[in-house]
């Protein structure tokens, strides 16, 4: 994320502060925030995932390697949920769960 939209989130908040905000900027600021957040939430898995601990025994765990694959595997399971929901017996078997049988 550039400064030029942080600056841009920042106006933003005090304008509504100050006088309120049309619904467009209010739409932009929503915009701007959920980037924001993404953005720093990419930076930071990215810095944790460089991360390597020295255990009490000697050996050298690297963070990424052992947590950092969660978003590929999550990826893998729903994968794996929507091609048996696609299956006959996928949709009925989510049938019988929302009518409680």
């Amino acid at each position: 994320m550039d400064d030029k939209k942080i600056a841009r989130i920042n106006e933003l908040y005090h304008k509504s502060k100050a006088e309120g905000l049309t619904a467009e900027e209010a739409k932009e600021q929503q915009i701007l925030r959920r980037e924001y957040i993404d953005s720093f939430k990419r930076n930071l898995r990215g810095q944790l995932n460089n991360i390597s601990i020295q255990e009490k025994d000697g050996s050298i765990t690297n963070l990424g390697e052992k947590f950092g694959d969660k978003k590929e595997i999550r990826k893998r399971i729903l994968k794996i949920r929507r091609s048996f929901d696609e299956s006959p017996f996928g949709r009925v078997d989510k049938k019988y769960r929302r009518e409680g049988i």
